[in-house]
């Protein structure tokens, strides 16, 4: 999208005039609306880029809904997705409007019961098998938690007890070695008690022995007490052979537990509280069970009768779609073209949940005969290239009065049509413009004979690079435009007369509708 060497490129559309619920719709999101609105998208090389209306940053999604209620745009591969039997059901229902959405609103509370209700039955094991398996594998697991008798704490006493074993016989020579340099004969108790005697004799003498021999013998007091420490600490290590060995196997079975239930022995524990009662709900689940499949029926009763009143809402406005797009493509110079909608079987009460959505339960597919004596077939089988774009132009037209959009453009809408059809396809785009704007990119001269403003788009090569210019033509480049696209290769006296005559016979029928308005 951008061009090369360039950093950047934006794109901006301005619309003029009040257009139908827009304020509401920008106010509705923060937005202010002047005379105006303006819509701007601008994108980087980068990949990132920024949405403006009125000049306020805001995302590319609040863009789109903007745009949409303002502007409609028919592609020339819009059709592809109109050919998808799943798309018919939008397009009816689009068609239909504020009259269905009471009932999907009912439809949606409904269906918001039945999936609650639906967890339930599944909590307690609707199908009688699958509730005695789960009652099994519950007892199963509470027996394997309960007999493990797991305390909280404990599993990190044994990993610091099993560290100690592992370094029993070196702990016992440290705190062994230890003791007898501070407790043995020739310990250093002893030699600081000997130092504390000796420093006492001195002190009535020497000044500044005084208090010396006191201070010996408060670190005699530390020594003995580290002594002590020392000795309890070698006594705890005389462990029974057999106690690494079942430290270890109390270890794994924490470890093993914690693989199946949990991360921790609370997580387990919480486990074991859970299944527990939900163990307890099954076994006593008969009760509760009888009562949600009284619900259950209550609800498929109410959801059958929902999902019915849709569907007839619908078929009603399907059978006026029918009526008002035949009458269009008849319009278009398909006379005997007939053109239904046709809805799928309705499911019985006893499967009307497994089926059931918001939406309904309706599928429906859009049918057309095409030709006199052709059978209605489903739309994507039949239609040519020509009856496509006049399908599309005709949906657009009874679409866009209900959608309330002012502004409908059609890129190459006129693909396989000409001559008369060409004609009746532009004077079909002349009607709509009265009450509406409309833009079309065609390369048929009806149709630009037709426009009350015609552009010219073209591509100019420089010396460097090609540009896409577009400019408007006066009187003269539309008759000279109109008798090219006609297929003269100049333009002569001839190629002039035949331009001139589509274009005074489009000023004329535009004259015409436009007095009977």
């Amino acid at each position: 999208l951008i061009r090369h060497g360039e950093a950047e490129m934006s794109v901006e559309a301005v619309f003029c005039g009040e257009s139908n619920g827009i304020t509401e719709l920008l106010e509705a999101n923060g937005l202010e609306q002047d005379d105006t609105v303006v819509l701007r998208r601008a994108l980087r090389e980068d990949g990132k880029g920024e949405c403006r209306i009125n000049g306020k940053l805001v995302a590319l999604s609040m863009l789109r809904e903007i745009a949409g209620s303002l502007i409609d745009v028919y592609g020339q591969s819009e059709h592809v997705g109109l050919l998808k039997p799943q798309n018919h059901i939008k397009l009816l229902d689009a068609y239909a409007g504020e009259c269905l959405v009471g009932f999907k609103n009912k439809l949606s509370e409904c269906t918001r019961q039945w999936r609650e209700l639906k967890a339930k039955l599944a909590s307690l094991g609707e199908d009688e098998a699958e509730r005695a398996r789960r009652i099994d594998l519950y007892r199963y697991q509470i027996e394997e938690i309960t007999e493990a008798h797991l305390q909280e704490g404990e599993e990190e006493a044994l990993i610091k007890e099993r560290t100690l074993l592992m370094h029993a016989e070196k702990l016992k020579r440290s705190f062994s070695e230890i003791g007898e340099l501070l407790s043995g004969e020739d310990g250093a108790i002893a030699s600081v008690t000997e130092a504390a005697v000796s420093f006492s004799q001195t002190e009535g003498i020497c000044e500044e022995a005084q208090g010396v021999s006191e201070r010996l013998r408060n670190v005699r007091y530390e020594l003995e007490d580290i002594a002590d420490i020392a000795e309890g600490l070698l006594s705890k290590l005389d462990f029974d052979e057999r106690r690494a060995d079942r430290v270890e196997d109390r270890i794994q079975e924490y470890k093993r537990l914690k693989k199946k239930y949990g991360a921790s022995s609370q997580e387990i524990l919480q486990y074991l509280s859970g299944i527990s009662e939900d163990l307890y709900r099954l076994e006593n689940a008969d009760e509760q069970l009888q009562l949600l499949q009284k619900q259950k029926s209550a609800l498929a009763k109410k959801g059958f009768a929902l999902a019915k009143d849709l569907s007839d809402a619908r078929k009603k406005s399907a059978e006026q779609l029918g009526k008002a797009i035949t009458s269009e493509l008849s319009a278009l110079n398909m006379p005997s073209a007939q053109f239904v909608v046709q809805f799928s079987d309705f499911p019985d009460e006893e499967s009307i949940l497994d089926k059931l959505c918001e939406n309904g339960v309706d599928e429906v597919c859009f049918l057309l005969s095409a030709n006199k004596g052709e059978p209605l077939k489903p739309l994507h089988k039949v239609v040519s290239g020509g009856e496509m774009s006049r399908f599309m132009l005709a949906i657009k037209t009874i679409t866009a009065d209900v959608e309330g959009i002012d502004t409908l453009v059609f890129d190459e809408i006129d693909a396989g049509i000409s001559g008369v059809t060409a004609n009746i396809v532009a004077q079909k785009m002349a009607s709509i413009s009265l009450n509406r704007q409309v833009i079309c990119i065609s390369h048929s001269p009806a149709i630009a004979a037709m426009a009350d403003a015609n552009y010219l788009i073209e591509k100019i090569e420089g010396d460097k690079e090609t540009v896409s210019d577009v400019r408007r033509l006066d009187e003269q480049g539309k008759r000279e435009e109109v008798a090219r696209l006609s297929g003269a290769s100049v333009f002569n006296e001839n190629s002039a007369a035949h331009a001139d005559g589509l274009i005074t016979n489009a000023c004329i029928y535009k004259k015409e509708i436009a007095s009977k308005v």
